[in-house]
């Protein structure tokens, strides 16, 4: 099934939509930024295209190294 984010703009709207999905019997899970940041990283990874190679002196060049 697919899910939905919500983002509340105060700590105390926060606590309202979590008591009315407690009381609705409904799961739900809070995440941090930092979370939400690793979801939108993995979604960007998979569309990456895999197929060209890069030098690992472009690389090392691209990270100042």
């Amino acid at each position: 099934m697919n899910s939905i984010i919500i983002t509340p703009k105060s700590e105390e709207e926060l606590n309202f939509i979590k008591e009315i999905l407690r009381r609705m019997n409904i799961a739900s899970a809070e995440l941090s930024n930092e979370e939400k940041e690793d979801i939108g990283l993995v979604e960007l990874m998979k569309k990456v295209d895999r197929k060209e190679k890069v030098s690992k002196e472009t690389v090392m060049k691209s990270l100042g190294i």
